[in-house]
């Protein structure tokens, strides 16, 4: 369930990073001096691993055989 929480957390702050103006990554504090194209890098970064701790979240709740959630009769 941690891994869930940590892809949330990931996913909110890759959505700051790439999608908010240049202007507001700098007024609130966490523009860490960088230019607006490493700040969509970083974003961009940041929504590929909440995806990768997302996926290996779900997977390891399956059991080792189950592809899918459907199981046909």
């Amino acid at each position: 369930m941690n891994k869930q929480y940590a892809a949330i957390a990931s996913a909110l702050a890759g959505v700051f990073y790439l999608a908010a103006p240049h202007s507001l990554h700098e007024s609130t504090g966490v523009g860490l001096g960088a230019s607006h194209t490493a700040h969509m890098a970083f974003g961009a970064s940041l929504l590929i691993l909440a995806a990768v701790l997302y996926l290996t979240s779900i997977s390891a709740v399956r059991p080792k055989g189950q592809r899918y959630s459907y199981q046909p009769r």
